[in-house]
């Protein structure tokens, strides 16, 4: 179950809006942010979340109006990649 979950949260973010310029691409810096049990996360398009232990459990609430996630870590670890 834990696995849709994680696995909906990562199209959902990939569905969202991209721009396609011609511009020349830029190096962007990757922010990794450790997340901790109960605390709640919010993340925007182009964000990832890796579980760091098997038994990882993050609960995933989308606001479609803004676009943005809230996440919360339940069990295990993860990390969220932020560029």
């Amino acid at each position: 179950m834990k696995y849709i979950y994680i696995t909906l949260f990562l199209l959902t973010l990939q569905g969202c809006g991209s721009s396609s310029d011609n511009s020349a691409p830029q190096e962007t810096s990757t922010v990794i942010i450790d997340m901790e049990l109960n605390k709640s996360y919010t993340v925007y398009t182009g964000d990832k979340l890796v579980k760091t232990s098997e038994d990882t459990q993050v609960s995933i609430l989308k606001n479609a109006q803004e676009e943005t996630s809230t996440l919360i870590l339940l069990k295990g670890s993860a990390n969220i990649l932020r560029k």
